[in-house]
């Protein structure tokens, strides 16, 4: 609109002036808050992303795009820290490219691997979970037949 008006006559409109600033800003979790909150949490798998968080630095969704395949080779290597390694398309260019998770989050995953719970591929996951939904469906169609 401004460039309209210049280009038939109107040259004395005030240029804008826009610069970000900053809205909201939260400081970050002290040591003795990160421990409280810890202590509410129940399952290991909340702890595991708050000490992804406090360890590696990453956002809350990057967090959630760690793969096994990003830590398998330090992992299987036993390392006590291991770094995060994505693939080149997910990195954007203004980062450094090298993330670690310390001590604390790589003694869970293992402890987590041991146990059961959390698995070393998606391949596994994705057949017990389809396993889970055949023997769910199998249920339903008995309790229907009951029904009847």
């Amino acid at each position: 609109m401004r460039s309209f008006l210049r280009h038939n006559g109107l040259n004395s409109l005030p240029k804008a002036n826009l610069a970000y600033t900053l809205q909201e800003w939260h400081r970050a979790y002290k040591a003795e808050e990160g421990r409280k909150l810890l202590s509410y949490l129940d399952g290991p798998f909340h702890k595991l992303y708050v000490y992804k968080a406090v360890e590696s630095g990453l956002g809350a969704q990057k967090i959630l795009d760690i793969k096994y395949r990003h830590i398998k080779e330090d992992l299987e290597a036993g390392l006590e820290e291991v770094a995060v390694r994505f693939e080149p398309s997910e990195y954007s260019k203004k980062s450094a490219g090298f993330t670690f998770l310390g001590k604390r989050s790589v003694g869970l995953v293992r402890e987590l691997i041991a146990k059961g719970r959390a698995y070393e591929s998606a391949l596994p996951k994705l057949v017990n979970r389809l396993e889970s939904i055949e023997k769910e469906l199998q249920d339903l169609k008995r309790a229907k037949k009951a029904a009847e």
